[in-house]
């Protein structure tokens, strides 16, 4: 749940997990965005976005993944648009 004191600097500290290499996140209903810091995720290969059901896009700085192989989104039900560089 993304409204506890501890998942909330998760949530802000999220690109500071550079050696990240695998992130799911699932059933997570009210996130309505990703961080812009997700982009610092340098080593990061797979991103499975799933029943995220008012996730609304994506943040321009997903395009800086250089390493992601694998994007998975399912059931995200409000995503409409996804950056134009990615």
């Amino acid at each position: 749940m993304m409204d506890t004191p501890s998942s909330f600097c998760l949530y802000c500290s999220l690109g500071l997990l550079t050696s990240l290499q695998h992130l799911t996140i699932r059933q997570c209903e009210q996130l309505t965005a990703l961080p812009m810091t997700i982009g610092g995720l340098s080593s990061l290969t797979s991103l499975s976005l799933s029943t995220c059901t008012v996730l609304r896009h994506l943040p321009s700085s997903i395009s800086c993944l250089a390493a992601l192989q694998q994007l998975q989104l399912a059931d995200c039900y409000e995503l409409w648009d996804l950056p134009a560089d990615i």
